[in-house]
């Protein structure tokens, strides 16, 4: 049986990414549409940040994850191990990118 690991390592930054961009847009829409503005700004913000958490936390494993492989790793493994950096980092950097918004405009306008 193939050993998913690695896939997972892969798509989970950008996961995470897409789990933050349904949760923040459903949550506005269904907020404003029953007109919770104050507990609207506070349930996107936590939100937000549970996203930026967890993706500090999974960059930060995948990174050490990928520095302890070993000299005769093979090289697709060390490629794998590297891609998966750069894809958490894409992933997180993308979840800041669609929270920013949320501290500076007003929800709802």
């Amino acid at each position: 049986m193939m050993d998913l690991r690695p896939f997972l390592w892969l798509c989970g930054g950008l996961l995470l990414w897409s789990s933050a961009f349904l949760w923040l847009y459903a949550g506005l829409s269904i907020g404003c549409a029953v007109s919770w503005q104050r507990e609207l700004t506070w349930g996107l913000m936590s939100i937000w940040l549970l996203h930026l958490i967890v993706g500090i936390a999974l960059h930060g494993l995948s990174w050490r994850r990928a520095l302890a492989l070993s000299a005769d790793a093979s090289p697709t493994r060390r490629f794998l191990a590297w891609s998966s950096v750069w894809l958490m980092a894409m992933g997180w950097f993308g979840i800041l990118f669609i929270g920013w918004p949320l501290l500076l405009l007003e929800p709802c306008q």
